[in-house]
């Protein structure tokens, strides 16, 4: 298919036309050489030269407070690595901070087999089944009895509720 450049009037190829969000199929009238003319014209003048300055600014600045930015969350998670783990548990959990902190000061440890490594928060109603993130429905699990009790309902006594 074969598109006329307003410019010079040439028939070409749509490949060869610029692609622009809102006009009819997305193109430009000129083709991408006269497009290109047009703009080196316009950087040219002192008004362009005055638009790529405030455009390599804002590009500069971006990067400083990007960089900056960085440097200071690093600064805040490094003075409290705890706390950050803790915030990423309850965004996944879908419950506040200070209930984990309260469930982790209560369990301390496993509550099927008793270790204290790799505690995992676990919903003894299951979340997938309609329990919430309140204090009572929580407990600290190992990550293999949390794997093992998946979505199921046990029981305190050790029973399994299907």
């Amino acid at each position: 298919m074969m598109n006329t450049c307003s410019k010079c009037g040439k028939e070409k190829p749509l490949d060869a036309f610029h692609k622009q969000k809102g006009r009819q199929l997305g193109l430009r009238s000129q083709c991408k050489c006269c497009h290109n003319a047009k703009v080196r014209e316009c950087e040219k003048t002192e008004q362009g030269k005055k638009v790529r300055r405030n455009k390599q600014r804002r590009m500069l600045q971006t990067d400083k407070f990007k960089k900056r930015n960085k440097e200071r969350s690093l600064r805040i998670y490094y003075s409290d690595p705890e706390y950050y783990r803790m915030k990423q548990r309850s965004r996944y959990h879908g419950v506040a901070v200070g209930i984990i902190k309260e469930v982790y000061d209560r369990d301390k440890v496993c509550q099927m087999c008793g270790t204290n490594t790799n505690l995992t928060i676990d919903h003894m109603h299951p979340h997938s089944r309609g329990g919430i993130g309140a204090i009572d429905n929580l407990q600290l699990l190992c990550r293999s009895c949390n794997g093992w009790k998946s979505d199921r309902l046990v029981l305190p006594g050790g029973g399994v509720m299907l």
